[in-house]
């Protein structure tokens, strides 16, 4: 594919040449210094998984959702069925010594008229980064990147929730590509306190007194206990009783999200919950009245603290706000298990900001690689889908949840 003046400033060409490669596989080397190998086939995901999970501990910051016990169920869902939506397009870069120093976990949209190429995981990554180790040198990647996207027959390159401080936003310069409107993470930053005695202190007289009274009032029908579950058979269920809450809580209020209308990525979550593995970030923390399940929430824990990707309740209790005492509960067990910070991601809301203490600024972007991308960024992205959602979210909720109804969009369990 050719690519334009927005895609080539923020990622030079490289000369490259294509060596004998197994069929799933594409080795590229140009003036970078790494090697590229493109991953299309789940045979050759499975070999590289050592290689992922230790770069998942070696790179730092954002890549929470990029980690492979998330990126191989949505494959599994999306990529490697009878109805593919997507096709593999994750990119692993090696140095010259053979070690794997970074990844790009990419796959190419190919439903619709106009092909991108997006995060593995959509629309469930909240946060979307490359895994790169601290050695690897930013050009060189840039380079590398290039020579791949240049073999590549897609409009461009969509990349959501990309976080301020990401490293992708190291290797690509992404200051005109931005499309939608910026948005701010509520982030509750612990590393600036020394115990949860001291963070809950910052809340208002009124907030504080808010808080005990509704634990009080919960431990006053039964016995109030918390648990963090790691992934397996246990999590499963309760991500399968979450999810059935959350579904039930937007239909109601004729919501919609890309993530919870979506059978597939409603699979995926509980195949991710099912996942056991110790480099699955995936944790639930349950707030239970007497052994029962009152509050879940779902998270994402990794280098800079837990993701908090989901928070719900037993409708039954709703009166109570069991969210909020699971939240407490949640950040007390952050304190103790040393976690630099509790996110509630973008985008930001009254309820996040209460608890908050510090912002991280997240947007998406769009680069295209042909005529049809620029048209798709600039017409559409940037104009025609915000007006399309401006006048979805002024319908009054009677209507959006018949028009989501009569479309199938409310997922089923």
């Amino acid at each position: 594919m050719s690519i334009d003046t927005d895609l080539s400033t923020a990622v030079p060409k490289a000369v490259s040449f294509m060596a004998p490669t197994p069929k799933d596989s594409v080795f590229s080397r140009g003036m970078t210094g790494y090697t590229t190998v493109n991953l299309t086939t789940r045979e050759a995901i499975l070999s590289v998984q050592g290689d992922w999970q230790a770069l998942e501990h070696a790179s730092q910051g954002s890549a929470v959702f990029q980690a492979f016990d998330l990126c191989l169920p949505w494959l599994e869902a999306y990529v490697f069925n009878e109805e593919p939506t997507y096709r593999a397009r994750i990119l692993a870069f090696y140095d010259e010594a053979g070690a794997m120093i970074a990844l790009a976990p990419f796959a190419e949209r190919i439903a619709g008229f106009v092909t991108m190429v997006e995060w593995v995981g959509e629309p469930l990554v909240q946060y979307g980064d490359i895994l790169m180790d601290p050695a690897c040198d930013p050009l060189a990647l840039r380079k590398a990147l290039s020579n791949a996207l240049d073999e590549w027959p897609v409009h461009g390159l969509h990349l959501r929730s990309v976080r301020a401080d990401s490293r992708i936003r190291r290797v690509l310069d992404l200051d005109h590509a931005q499309v939608g409107d910026a948005r701010d993470a509520a982030v509750a930053d612990l590393t600036t306190f020394d115990n949860p005695e001291g963070y809950f202190s910052t809340f208002s007289k009124r907030s504080q007194k808010t808080r005990r009274k509704k634990r009080r009032a919960l431990g006053e029908r039964g016995t109030l206990t918390f648990e963090a579950i790691e992934a397996g058979r246990e999590a499963e269920k309760l991500c399968g009783l979450a999810l059935e809450w959350k579904v039930a809580w937007l239909a109601e209020r004729g919501l919609s999200s890309r993530a919870f209308m979506d059978p597939r990525a409603l699979a995926t979550l509980k195949a991710v919950a099912a996942r056991k593995s110790e480099d699955n970030p995936f944790h639930l923390f349950v707030q239970k009245l007497d052994g029962c399940p009152i509050a879940i929430e779902m998270g994402f824990v990794g280098p800079l603290g837990n993701a908090a990707f989901m928070g719900t309740y037993d409708p039954e209790f709703e009166a109570s706000s069991p969210g909020k005492v699971q939240m407490e509960s949640a950040i007390i067990h952050g304190f103790d298990e040393g976690w630099p910070a509790y996110d509630m991601l973008a985008p930001m809301s009254d309820y996040k900001q209460s608890w908050s203490n510090r912002t991280v600024g997240v947007a998406d972007y769009m680069l295209p690689s042909s005529l049809v991308g620029v048209v798709y960024r600039n017409g559409f992205l940037r104009y025609l889908r915000p007006a399309i959602k401006a006048v979805w979210n002024a319908l009054p909720p009677s209507i959006r949840m018949r028009v989501l109804r009569k479309g199938g969009g409310l997922a089923s369990q």
